[in-house]
């Protein structure tokens, strides 16, 4: 899962997409730091 989800961070910052925020809520949701 890691993996995906730092796929999934690189592809947000890089694309700054609306899609990206909705992605990056749920990655934050199932990671909590």
């Amino acid at each position: 899962y890691g993996s995906q989800y730092s796929r999934i961070y690189c592809y947000c910052i890089v694309h700054s997409s609306s899609y990206c925020l909705f992605t990056y809520y749920l990655c934050k949701n199932s990671q909590p730091k």
